[in-house]
């Protein structure tokens, strides 16, 4: 009895091809993988050098705040010195109109009386 169809041979199973394409795969994402961590590597190896940098800029505007402060320290003073004297020269004006005026009263009272 002979076979009335015939029947393909079989082909290679699929089984090879999957895995040279999951063996693929894998080392894309391997290398992806490795391209990301020299990335970072990269960038933490550039924070480091600028690590002291900064740290020397910071102490430099720290020192430069503490001198702008101490400027504006100076500066108030200076300026609520000058506020103190105007009042107490404003003060000194009243008490002299005051006495003066108790003065002038009194020299006519006297003049009056005197006559």
């Amino acid at each position: 009895m002979e076979p009335t169809e015939h029947t393909p041979p079989e082909s290679p199973s699929p089984q090879p091809t999957t895995d040279l394409e999951d063996i693929e795969r894998s080392l894309q994402e391997t290398e992806e993988l490795l391209s990301t961590i020299k990335q970072r590597y990269a960038q933490v190896q550039q924070a480091k050098l600028q690590q002291p940098e900064l740290e020397t800029r910071l102490a430099t505007l720290k020192e430069e705040i503490n001198a702008v402060q101490s400027q504006l320290s100076q500066t108030w003073e200076a300026l609520e010195s000058q506020l103190i004297t105007w009042r107490d020269k404003e003060e000194l004006f009243w008490q002299f109109l005051r006495f003066a005026g108790i003065g002038f009263a009194l020299a006519m009272l006297v003049n009056v009386f005197v006559k």
